[in-house]
């Protein structure tokens, strides 16, 4: 998977230090595998939720979430996963509550 954008994952990561070593291990894992659904992506990624349009991954057990929007790998495109947030689990909370509300009035 093309990972876009890695840089939020380095920002992240400079804010919490122990956030660094379960970032790059979701990153190198989501760069080495194509995913052709969310069957796959969650095959490998056993924690993985799907909130809307986003697939929601735990970082560090329970203390960090990336929140990302995914492109499916095809024959003719690797896939990609566009990072949107990186969280702590309380500003994840947060956001979980807005896209609740979001559900509810469509």
């Amino acid at each position: 998977m093309h990972v876009i954008t890695h840089r939020r994952l380095l920002d992240f990561s400079r804010q919490y230090a122990d956030a660094v070593v379960p970032i790059d291990v979701w990153y190198r894992l989501m760069k080495a595998h194509r995913f052709a659904d969310g069957h796959e992506l969650r095959a490998m990624f056993g924690t993985v939720d799907f909130v809307n349009e986003y697939a929601v991954f735990d970082i560090g057990g329970t203390k960090y979430r990336i929140v990302a929007a995914m492109r499916y790998s095809t024959a003719t495109n690797m896939g990609r996963c566009y990072i949107k947030h990186v969280f702590t689990h309380a500003e994840y909370d947060g956001w979980s509550a807005g896209q609740r509300k979001k559900k509810r009035r469509r």
